[in-house]
């Protein structure tokens, strides 16, 4: 209808989905720059793969979740 005004739902979802895709950024961010820590010389990573523990994989799937999170919200599909 002409002239009807958005129900104020949508603009709370609006704002929802804006702060979750800057709270997915900075997260990104900050877990590419831990990866990028170890990668920094070949000694760190070879003890990193060496000795690999199971919360390592977990914290991978974490990361990988959010870069999924993250193109959803970026990626016009």
């Amino acid at each position: 209808m002409p002239g009807r005004r958005p129900r104020a739902h949508h603009v709370g979802m609006a704002m929802g989905s804006f702060a979750r895709q800057w709270l997915l950024r900075i997260v990104s961010f900050g877990l590419t720059a831990l990866y990028r820590l170890y990668r920094v010389h070949p000694f760190v990573w070879r003890v990193m793969a060496r000795n690999y523990r199971p919360w390592m994989s977990g914290f991978a799937r974490l990361h990988a979740w959010m870069t999924c999170q993250f193109a959803a919200l970026d990626v016009p599909a």
